[in-house]
């Protein structure tokens, strides 16, 4: 299925996969970003256009969180990038986040009733998620 819609002077197309999910956006500048998804409906790569490789790799546990994600530096098929890790507490709360070493790591701290009431920044430079 494919949906335009008009932005200003440019029209944006968008394409969905037959399970309803997002498979590529194409911008009115002439800009593509497609996706891939697992059997369960969760993001695996993301693909800018003109690349031979996916520039980001997403990594889920059998519950279904997201504990890594790796994102490529490189174009074309350069394959240099970094990781992100994510862990969680038993009841799938995000406790921690690491970011490639030298940028940063925050820990998200919870009260007993699972309310997130506080998160410890390690390091100040975070980069886009």
């Amino acid at each position: 299925m494919t949906n335009e819609v008009q932005v200003g002077v440019f029209t944006n197309s968008f394409t969905w996969t037959s399970g309803d999910d997002l498979a590529s956006l194409s911008d009115g500048k002439g800009n593509t970003t497609s996706w891939k998804y697992d059997a369960e409906g969760r993001v695996t790569e993301k693909w800018y256009q003109g690349q031979t490789k996916a520039d980001l790799l997403y990594w889920y546990n059998a519950n279904g969180w997201l504990t890594s994600r790796f994102t490529r530096t490189g174009t074309g098929s350069n394959t240099n990038g970094y990781t992100t890790t994510y862990s969680y507490d038993a009841v799938g709360n995000l406790t921690q986040i690491n970011y490639p070493a030298g940028t940063a790591s925050v820990t998200n701290q919870y009260d007993a009733l699972g309310a997130h009431p506080s998160f410890v920044e390690v390091s100040h430079m975070i980069p886009e998620f």
